[in-house]
């Protein structure tokens, strides 16, 4: 059990700082000590919208300037984007004048600058980034160009200024896009950019054949045995790996197995050379980036598994629903490759996203949010 005071303890030592963070490595996540054996369940909204988003329709972070825990959403009834403190769950700002329902929000920190930023992309496939720290300014909007479907992810690489984007489709110009973002990673808090102006954004590249597969999701991989930065795509029966910096293919991992159509869904690069990632089929799987081989899997039987978080070098949390949309946390022991612990949420009908975050009164926590639109917090 954790007293407020020590979970205040926990929270001051976890807030983002200049001194800890590692900037750009999405590969090395803070990770978390005490165990996911989650007790405690409480309802902290009843309107998110997450219909047109596939496992990302909110974000949580400890905010560098404020030392807050904000919670962010778009609100179901409203379109509203609602942020809200979640030390007294109480919405302390909304964005509003969004015009259409979301598919995907993505929370970025500028380590230089010491900027928190919002990314927001639209189902027109509009894409807004805010400057959190300075009152959620408006830093950019462009359209990402026609498609049938959504925005599936975003990757934010402040240093190097780039923006990728990627689609839930495979239609003609579904593909995942390089741009450069021009001079919108700035100190100057009196030198903003013209909201109108979509010169700040710079197509750089359209990588070869992605318009011909669905991309799910995009992580970041820091592979430190060479020094070089790698951009994974999760994708249908496989994964592709670029080099950021020459656009060339590192390796395609494929999924070569009869009667079974791995859609990966989510996953997560661990202890810098590992990823594991999870499929529609209910299977977890494990790489070696550098030996490029497949190290571990395992079926878990009647599930649909939706979205996956790194919890620890130990453990890995699973977003998972039954037949009947009924909704599951399950806790896979990396070292041993097996589920150890299935949570029923009883508030959450088709959890889709989960996320992890300190709070300063309950420690460790986990947020999930589903197709009824609630989100709900756990605690240890």
């Amino acid at each position: 059990v954790i007293s407020n005071k020590e979970g205040k303890e926990i929270y001051n030592t976890n807030i983002q700082n200049k001194n800890d963070i590692i900037e750009e490595d999405y590969s090395s996540p803070k990770l978390f000590k005490l165990n996911p054996f989650f007790r405690k369940c409480e309802i902290i909204s009843n309107l998110c919208q997450t219909y047109w988003s596939l496992n990302k329709n909110f974000v949580v972070f400890n905010s560098y300037h404020e030392y807050e825990v904000f919670l962010v959403y778009q609100n179901y009834d409203n379109n509203n984007i609602d942020i809200m403190k979640l030390t007294n769950n109480q919405i302390v700002k909304s964005l509003k004048n969004i015009e259409f329902k979301l598919s995907l929000i993505e929370h970025f920190f500028d380590q230089i600058n010491e900027f928190d930023y919002l990314l927001i992309a639209d189902r027109n496939k509009d894409i807004k980034i805010y400057n959190i720290s300075l009152d959620y300014q408006l830093l950019v909007s462009f359209n990402n160009g026609n498609s049938y479907v959504f925005i599936s992810s975003c990757l934010i690489l402040v240093n190097e200024n780039l923006l990728i984007t990627s689609i839930f489709g495979k239609k003609k110009e579904d593909y995942t896009k390089i741009y450069s973002l021009n001079n919108i990673f700035k100190k100057d808090k009196n030198n903003l950019l013209d909201k109108s102006n979509d010169n700040n954004v710079t197509l750089l590249t359209k990588l070869s054949g992605t318009n011909n597969m669905v991309i799910c999701s995009l992580l970041f991989w820091n592979n430190k045995r060479d020094k070089n930065k790698y951009l994974i795509q999760l994708s249908y029966n496989k994964i592709l790996i670029n080099d950021i910096n020459s656009y060339k293919l590192y390796d395609c991992l494929e999924i070569k197995e009869n009667n079974k159509n791995h859609i990966l869904y989510s996953g997560s690069v661990y202890k810098d050379n590992f990823l594991i990632a999870i499929s529609n089929e209910a299977t977890v799987f494990s790489w070696n980036l550098i030996f490029k081989n497949l190290v571990k899997k395992i079926d878990i039987n009647n599930s649909l598994l939706s979205d996956c978080i790194l919890w620890s070098d130990n453990y890995l949390i699973i977003s998972s629903n039954n037949t009947n949309k009924n909704s599951y946390i399950k806790i896979l022991d990396i070292s041993q490759f097996k589920i150890i612990n299935n949570i029923y949420l009883n508030d959450i009908s088709g959890i889709s996203c989960v996320r992890k975050i300190i709070h300063p009164e309950k420690g460790d926590c986990l947020l999930a949010t589903g197709e009824n639109n609630k989100i709900v917090l756990l605690s240890i």
